[in-house]
Formats: structure tokens, sequence, C-alpha cells
């Protein structure tokens, strides 16, 4: 990976401004932890760590590869389970760094599997990623729909719209009664 890291000199950069930094990745379900220590050489990999972490990002694999592969600025995964956990500025200068990185994971990948298979995973990660996205937009659509519609737990937006609405001729009379009462004061005080 670092091999890969070295052929973009911005992404080496921006890794070397994080050194000293110590992320964990944690794979839910799999009980998968990684600790990420960005350096001027890249990233160096270990599995475990004596100290505390900067960050712990928490997700499943698609989740956790979405998250690290978005072309969005979303710090949350559709499906929700992405957790961040410690110095969120320091996930997100990460996430960037690793989407702006200008790599082709596939053509790595092929050195150690061939091209058809680096292919395949290739195609399997981008299908994972829209699979989560379109499930986590279908899953709270739903959510919002059940809430409104059959809880009514939500209020529906014209019921809002009418409420402010309300809320605003209700302010205005009160500014118009205001005024009429210290006219009336004024008149009274002055003996009229």
């Amino acid at each position: 990976m670092n091999r890969g890291l070295a052929l973009d000199s911005d992404s080496m950069s921006a890794l070397a401004s994080l050194s000293g930094k110590v992320i964990a990745l944690e794979l839910i379900n799999t009980g998968a932890k990684f600790y990420l220590f960005p350096c001027a050489e890249g990233l160096q990999l270990q599995d475990n760590h004596d100290g505390e972490a900067n960050v712990r990002i928490m997700a499943t694999v698609p989740d956790m590869l979405a998250y690290l592969l978005s072309s969005t600025d979303e710090s949350q995964s559709p499906s929700g389970t992405l957790q961040v956990i410690g110095d969120v500025g320091l996930a997100q200068r990460f996430q960037s760094i690793i989407r702006n990185t200008d790599l082709d994971w596939e053509e790595f990948v092929s050195r150690y599997t061939g091209d058809i298979i680096a292919h395949k995973l290739g195609n399997m990660v981008r299908g994972s990623g829209r699979f989560v996205r379109q499930s986590g937009n279908t899953l709270r659509q739903d959510v919002s729909e059940y809430l409104l519609y059959e809880k009514e737990v939500l209020p529906i937006r014209e019921d809002i719209e009418g409420y402010v609405s309300s809320v605003d001729e209700l302010r205005n009379a009160v500014a118009r009664l205001k005024l009429r009462i210290e006219r009336l004061e004024r008149t009274i005080a002055s003996g009229s």
C-alpha cells in the first residue's frame, strides 16, 4: 500500500502532517481491529496498540469501505452503522486523504491476484457501496414514512408550516396590541 501511496506526493505530504496520530479501525461483526499510524513514509499498520487512539472508526466492512472511499463529504454511513469516537476532525482529514489519493487499487491488487479477480473485487466493492447507499436511503425513507403516517409521531410538513404561520400571526397581533396599550397609556398619562 505504501508503494502505491508513494506515487502520490500530495497524499504522502498529507499523511506526514498527521504523523504522531493513531487511527483505530474496528470492523463490526468481525472482531477485527487495526491501528493506522500516518507518517512521512505513508501508513504503518498494526493489529494492536497499547496506548489510546486519537480516533476510533467503527463500522461493518461495507460501511467502512463506503466511508473511506466515498466521493461525498458525508461522515455517516448510509446504513448508520458507522461510529466515530474521538477526534472527528482527524477522521475527516484521514477520509479526505484516502478519498483523494489517486491510486488504481485494481491494478495494485491485480499484481497479487491477477486481472480478472482484481476486476471482480473492484466491481464487488463498488457494488457494495452502491447497495449500502441505496439500502440506507430506502431504510431512512421507510422509517420516516412509518413515523409520519403509521405511528403519527412526527408532524406532517403542512402541519408544521401551518403552526409556524399561526405563531407569526399571533406574534404580529401581540405587537399590534402592545402598540395600542402604549398609545392608551400615553393618552391616560397626558390626561386627555
